[in-house]
């Protein structure tokens, strides 16, 4: 399962996504046909990408009211944990993305 898949389902699961086609427009910011796109090229999902996510989340978790209701705080609590792990994503790829820079330039050296 992709790291867009796990977090869709999660959404899914707490009702505030029906559909892959709505978690492409939605949250990602993306045509409707975006998520089907990634998983038939067995592509990963752009920084811009999640990026978008992540400030949908977290935007998404900020608007909720502080409730007595258990699904409205849960709701919540997911969104904020959610926005925080596509937010460590993002640090992992830049991480990335800076060791492989710093190995090229080490072997032009």
């Amino acid at each position: 399962m992709s790291e867009l898949d796990s977090v869709f389902r999660e959404l899914k699961a707490i009702k505030l996504c029906k559909s892959q086609y709505a978690f492409s427009r939605d949250f990602l910011g993306r045509s409707p046909s975006y998520m089907s796109h990634l998983k038939t090229t067995d592509k990963k999902p752009s920084t811009h990408v999640l990026m978008t996510l992540h400030l949908e989340l977290y935007g998404r978790a900020t608007h909720l009211k502080e409730s007595d209701n258990y699904d409205d705080f849960n709701a919540k609590q997911s969104l904020i944990s959610l926005s925080n792990k596509v937010l460590t994503w993002l640090k992992l790829g830049v991480r990335n993305v800076i060791s492989c820079y710093d190995n090229f330039l080490y072997k032009l050296l």
